[in-house]
């Protein structure tokens, strides 16, 4: 998993954030190295501010081809999409979490 380019916005399609937040964007490469199927899901992406230790969620929104989504790859198949996590205004410094299996801890993390 790799994440390409992460930036900051004030909105991303059709995606704007509440009041007093702003929009993480990141772009990821996802790849099965394995000998068998894995499974993958946008909605295991989340933040962490890195100053505050705050939380966020990811954005998810249906009618935007761009966004990752969830599947299963086969050994050598690969995905790649945007995924949207919603952060604080003040928020400068994110930690970009994913959570592939909720039942262990071998999460992955990206500053």
């Amino acid at each position: 998993m790799t994440v390409e380019s992460a930036y900051f916005d004030y909105g991303f399609a059709n995606a704007i954030p509440r009041g007093g937040y702003k929009v993480l964007i990141a772009q990821v490469s996802l790849r099965n190295d394995s000998d068998g199927d894995q499974r993958y899901d946008a909605a295991n992406f989340s933040g962490i501010d890195a100053v505050t230790d705050v939380t966020y969620d990811p954005v998810t929104l249906d009618d935007v081809g761009v966004l990752l989504r969830d599947g299963t790859l086969q050994p050598g198949e690969f995905v790649s999409g945007t995924i949207l996590i919603e952060v604080q205004e003040t928020a400068t410094n994110v930690i970009i979490k994913y959570d592939p299996n909720m039942f262990t801890t071998d999460d992955l993390y990206w500053s």
